[in-house]
């Protein structure tokens, strides 16, 4: 915002963050988004007095920042179009994770050695979580922060202060149910409050930046070099502790090797599959019995899928007169194509249920396959706009990137 000349490698990281921030976990882009634009006005705030943008640069900023959100429409606006449709949407709360867990206990969140005594993973978890406040790292950033506090800048002052309010406001979440009461429905589903967790090593990530900064404001060189001897200590503690929180924690599987051991089916740690069922459809019940060529299991027509996934799966049947069918498919009518049947709606459970017509001792066939409605079709279109015209804005700044190093050695005295 601030430069006097846009380049081509802060614009590709900028574009880049924003690309995976916006592709990730749909929690994680709702908090951390949140956490960011926090970080944005606190700086924005600090730095009042001297920042002056003009009404064309932060034109061009929101462009540049569309296009990068635009390079994920091809998922962001089929979720969006159909966020009321899946079942996650109806049972996804905070709530329910809530004042039980041993994560949220002071003595679990202010571990400075970050050790992993949870126990049994929590309820849904595939393995403990070690999701702790990076304690060390904090109160490094504080001492840095008391000793060159008067002498540095007051805009940097106020950052530090924001950010340590952001990593208050976060703790009380991770470790209080009231202030829940007050947060709005939308970031309220975060379904684990110890993701909270991950915004508040950013805000301690942060202090140590404006800590480090502060270092040279320190008027004792003896103060100085042991600050910076604090924060190289800092880095490696931290650093191991990472990995071996990465290669200690349990694992429900035997090994890493086990989720590529078959391309035609998920490894064993895949949970909670009909978290995307359709719940818009009306609940139908089966008229019909059994139908000559299907499986039936537990009072529902099972359709085997054998073999390599495939673009399309037909299943031949025979049925003395028309009615409806339970199916074990998973999706409403706008994700998946019925040929040779009408999808009418759906089970208690979500599974698809389907009206076949008579067939009248001949056989007949039904045909499921992936449907493209118009959010997927229109996403894909915006993804696309949106990667070229990236493509075209970062090739041009690189070519002036080249032109202004060029004409610099032109004009700058020879050796």
């Amino acid at each position: 915002v601030r430069a006097d000349t846009v380049r081509v490698l802060p614009t590709f990281a900028y574009v880049g963050a924003l690309v995976i921030l916006t592709g990730s976990h749909v929690i994680t882009l709702v908090w951390g988004t949140t956490f960011l634009l926090a970080v944005a006005a606190i700086t924005c705030f600090a730095f009042r007095s001297t920042l002056r943008v003009s009404r064309r640069r932060l034109l061009g900023i929101l462009a540049l920042s569309a296009a990068a959100v635009g390079v994920n429409l091809w998922w962001l606006l089929p979720a969006f179009v159909y966020r009321h449709h899946v079942l996650i949407d109806q049972h996804s709360s905070v709530v329910k994770f809530l004042g039980g867990g041993s994560q949220n206990k002071a003595t679990e969140i202010f571990d400075p050695l970050r050790s992993n005594n949870l126990g049994p993973p929590p309820l849904f978890t595939i393995s403990p979580t070690n999701a702790k406040v990076p304690v060390v790292a904090a109160v490094w950033a504080l001492v840095a922060l008391g000793f060159g506090w008067r002498t540095m800048s007051s805009a940097w002052r106020r950052v530090a202060v924001g950010l340590i309010c952001v990593a208050l406001v976060l703790l009380a979440l991770v470790m209080f149910h009231q202030p829940w009461l007050v947060v709005p429905p939308l970031w309220r589903n975060v379904q684990f409050v110890i993701r909270l967790q991950t915004y508040i090593t950013l805000a301690v990530m942060g202090l140590v930046l404006v800590g480090a900064l502060a270092i040279p404001a320190v008027g004792s060189q003896k103060i100085r070099r042991a600050l910076t001897g604090g924060l190289i200590a800092v880095g490696a503690l931290t650093g191991y502790q990472a990995y071996r929180q990465v290669w200690t924690l349990p694992s429900v599987l035997p090994s890493r090797d086990t989720v590529f051991a078959n391309q035609h089916s998920p490894p064993p740690s895949w949970y909670a599959e009909d978290d995307y069922a359709d719940v818009a459809p009306p609940v139908v019940s089966p008229t019909l019995g059994v139908v000559s060529g299907l499986t039936e299991s537990n009072g529902q027509l099972s359709f085997p899928l054998v073999g390599p996934p495939r673009s399309s799966y037909s299943f031949p049947y025979v049925s003395s007169k028309a009615g409806t069918v339970w199916t074990n498919v998973l999706g409403g009518p706008e994700m998946v194509n019925v040929a040779g049947g009408r999808a009418v709606g759906r089970t208690p459970a979500s599974w698809m249920v389907v009206s076949l017509p008579a067939t009248s001792g001949r056989p007949g066939k039904l045909v499921f396959s992936a449907a493209h409605p118009w959010p997927v079709k229109l996403g894909i279109a915006g993804s696309v706009v949106s990667v070229l015209g990236l493509g075209i804005v970062l090739t041009w700044l690189g070519f002036s990137d080249i032109r202004r190093r060029r004409g610099r050695r032109r004009d700058s005295p020879s050796r």
